[in-house]
């Protein structure tokens, strides 16, 4: 292919993937018309950005990566200390479990030929020069960083050992993976059909906690267990006094219901084990019973968030 092939395939580039990128100034740097203009190309290009302005520190830059799950930071430099500036950058992201993220970066004439290569041999994915400007253009260059970093995140499983780090930066880059992989959702079904499965999950916890709540008589097996908690229910329910631990006492309700009712062989709620299966029910319950403002997206929230967390123990 022809340079002129090339940069017209680059600036035709549309990501595969939901792909999200870090932009910015360097620190003492006020030039931010260049890194403005890429950032609007970026988003053209249907790129999520995160710009954070002109004269940003590296603390700043790599934690807003970190923290977004970005794959990929984009600088512009024309302060003269481009090559401290980029490698701390990446001894920052190395450091704090983002060593995977792509640095690119720009800066006119100001970063010589002898310095790109040196920024390349660090680790730097590119450093653009103005000879790469006339054979790529504008459009051309920006193609060729959404090009290459156009992964899916999602289907990265998170580290979740970082998640357990006691350093709080390397558990910021675990944290926002799982929000990735929960917001990428839409990737694989609308919206739409993930709300309504979400709500018919609740819906069939409601009804196991209800058909607890009506259950009398004893168990199925030998063991001849009897029924607790329609009897806690209508204690609850005929209580004239309002006690400090009743919001308790009705989770205890609730989790038996579901408890007893799996236990017996009807409406089921899964689980790794039956004591455990009243748990997530048991607490959506109390939230909409006691919470005010309570709702459906609030539900749809809670469940989202239940899946992230049972991910760690899977």
């Amino acid at each position: 292919m022809t340079d002129l092939s090339v940069a017209k395939s680059l600036a035709d580039y549309r990501p595969r993937h939901k792909v999200r990128f870090v932009t910015a100034a360097s620190l003492f740097d006020g030039h931010d018309a260049s890194i403005n203009i890429m950032r609007r190309i970026l988003q053209g290009m249907g790129v999520e950005v995160i710009h954070l302005g002109h004269n940003r520190s590296v603390e700043e830059i790599v934690t807003a990566a970190l923290q977004e799950d970005a794959q990929g930071i984009a600088v512009s430099s024309y302060q003269g200390g481009h090559v401290e500036f980029f490698k701390y950058m990446l001894d920052l992201l190395r450091a704090r479990g983002g060593a995977d993220i792509k640095v690119f970066g720009g800066g006119g004439g100001v970063i010589v030929p002898a310095e790109i290569a040196e920024l390349h041999a660090y680790g730097v994915a590119r450093i653009f020069s103005p000879e790469d400007g006339q054979r790529l253009g504008l459009q051309g260059m920006i193609g060729s960083i959404v090009a290459a970093a156009d992964e899916d995140l999602a289907a990265q499983a998170p580290d979740l050992a970082a998640l357990a780090d006691p350093v709080p930066e390397r558990r910021w880059r675990a944290l926002a993976r799982l929000i990735t992989v929960l917001e990428n959702e839409a990737a694989f079904r609308p919206k739409d059909e993930t709300v309504q499965a979400l709500l018919r999950i609740w819906a069939v916890m409601n009804e196991c906690i209800e058909r607890g709540f009506d259950g009398h008589g004893l168990l199925p097996g030998v063991l001849k267990v009897r029924r607790r908690a329609s009897r806690m229910h209508r204690q609850l329910v005929e209580s004239s006094q309002q006690r400090p631990l009743d919001a308790l006492e009705w989770v205890n309700a609730y989790a038996l219901a579901v408890n007893e009712e799996n236990a017996a062989g009807g409406r089921v709620v899964t689980a790794p084990t039956n004591g455990a299966a009243g748990i997530v029910p048991a607490v959506l319950a109390y939230y909409r019973k006691f919470e005010p403002g309570a709702s459906e997206d609030g539900i749809i929230r809670f469940l989202h968030v239940a899946g992230a967390i049972g991910m760690l123990y899977k």
